[in-house]
């Protein structure tokens, strides 16, 4: 006997107990101690209830940002702090920018600098371009007039050499008569031509070939006097000379006219040249822009905003503090609140989107929320085989992000024994009723409890289909009273 006390301490001391309590039974059966109590009361059965599985989690904001400076700057405000509501756009952290500020006034004065430069390159070209084409325009019209001349000095020549004739006479005479209106037109033209250059209006290039004009106007008439002259009077050794230094002074004039088309066109060319430079001052002024584009983003970066409506959750630095890029300066959160649940992948086939299901917080106990499961994440764990559900909270009502829950995915109908929550409570970790025995005496009963459905639980042992419990717990009555009624 004393070799089974010691090894089976247990057994002994339950056998015990048992025995005690039966004789508290019969002793209660035969002689009630407490008092008679009127206490509503409940029946216990079977019914059909929900099954559920918890699956655990913690409370996050729908949105959730760190935010860092873009350049390396001293930190000059921070106008917030924790706890703080802030609005999309509004200026969280403003930055030292003299540097910066410094970068855009330079790039502005580049803008402008460029375009000064454009301005005069494109007015440079506009007017060589305007003076080529009237000096080409002039050295052609100088060449036809040269080329006339030449082949009248020829005709003059040949007359000299053949000696006059009526028909030739009559020519002379006409010849000088075009050949001084050719003077008159070439006088003319010179005398404008000198007004303008008194004037500065033209330059002394177009001067010159208006005098030059002037003067082959001149000498063609010249010549055609001198060959009416000899027309009427007879070739003589000395006028067929003259006519020869005629064709060749007008072969002359001819060449210097057919350079001076060459050099026009070739000046005509520089103008072309200038286009290409009004081409490059435009890309300069392109390139400074974009310099004054990027000063102006670089000092944009010296004010951090808001990305969204939220709150702020931390405080990362203060005033005076250097700011780098990539370190977080301030955490806000904004959107929903969301418990974020990790769920075995048996249950997520049952799980679908906008569903609603209940999530109790442990930091608010007693407590149930109902959410609605807002994603799934398409992915699962494959070394756990579990998914990331999100379901959206009310806020409100205590709830804050990083607080730990506990989300209930249904999971079937079962039959069991439901009782209302408030007839069960707690004491050192275990759970106990009132029941009402045969007599109608009150006794206390340890049961096992299972999962809360709303304001009821489940029990899982210590009752059967068919006892009643008092309803509202230990309230109005104590173990050992009557219970008088029941409803």
């Amino acid at each position: 006997m004393a070799k089974n006390f010691i090894l089976y301490p247990a057994l002994l001391i339950a056998a015990m107990a048992v025995a005690s309590c039966g004789k508290k039974s019969e002793s209660h059966a035969e002689e009630p101690k407490g008092k008679t109590v009127n206490v509503q009361t409940v029946d216990v059965e079977m019914v059909s209830a929900p099954q559920w599985v918890e699956a655990t989690g913690t409370v996050k904001a729908e949105f959730e940002a760190a935010l860092s400076a873009k350049v390396m700057g001293r930190v000059s405000s921070i106008p917030v702090k924790e706890g703080d509501p802030v609005r999309k756009g509004q200026t969280l952290i403003s930055l030292e920018a003299s540097d910066l500020s410094a970068a855009v006034d330079l790039a502005s004065a580049g803008v402008k600098s460029s375009l000064v430069a454009f301005d005069n390159s494109k007015t440079v070209a506009q007017m060589e371009q305007s003076t080529s084409r009237a000096r080409i325009a002039q050295a052609k019209a100088a060449l036809a007039q040269t080329e006339a001349a030449v082949g009248g000095a020829k005709s003059k020549l040949d007359l000299a050499l053949s000696g006059p004739r009526t028909q030739e006479k009559t020519q002379a005479a006409l010849a000088v008569k075009q050949a001084e209106a050719g003077l008159k037109l070439a006088k003319a033209d010179y005398e404008r031509m000198k007004s303008l250059y008194d004037q500065n209006a033209i330059s002394r290039r177009q001067f010159e070939s208006a005098e030059a004009q002037y003067d082959v106007a001149k000498a063609q008439y010249d010549t055609a006097v001198q060959a009416k002259s000899i027309a009427d009077e007879g070739s003589r050794q000395e006028d067929i000379q003259g006519a020869r230094e005629a064709v060749r002074q007008a072969q002359a004039a001819y060449a210097t006219a057919k350079a001076g088309v060459a050099q026009a066109e070739a000046a005509a060319m520089q103008a072309t040249v200038r286009l290409k430079e009004i081409n490059s001052a435009q890309a300069q002024v392109n390139q400074s822009k974009a310099s004054l584009r990027l000063a102006q983003v670089n000092r944009g970066y010296t004010q951090i905003v808001s990305p969204f409506d939220g709150t702020v959750s931390a405080r990362l630095a203060d005033p005076g503090a250097m700011a780098s890029p990539g370190i977080p300066l301030i955490n806000i959160e904004g959107g929903k609140l969301r418990l974020e649940a990790i769920v075995p992948e048996s249950l997520i086939k049952g799980i679908n989107k906008g569903q609603t299901i209940d999530v109790n917080l442990d930091a608010l106990p007693g407590t149930t929320l109902a959410a609605k499961i807002a994603e799934i994440r398409p992915q699962g764990d494959a070394s756990t085989h579990t998914f990331l559900v999100r379901a959206d909270i009310p806020r409100g009502g205590g709830v804050l992000s990083g607080m730990f829950g506990r989300a209930k995915f249904p999971k079937g109908v079962s039959k069991q024994i439901m009782l209302p929550a408030k007839s069960t409570w707690q004491k050192d970790g275990l759970d106990y009723v009132y029941a009402v025995s045969d007599k109608g005496m009150v006794e206390l009963r340890l049961v096992t409890l299972g999962q809360r459905s709303g304001a009821s639980v489940a029990v899982l042992s210590g009752l059967k289909p068919g006892d009643k419990v008092l309803l509202n717990g230990r309230e109005g009555a104590t173990e050992g009273d009557t219970v008088q009624g029941s409803n």
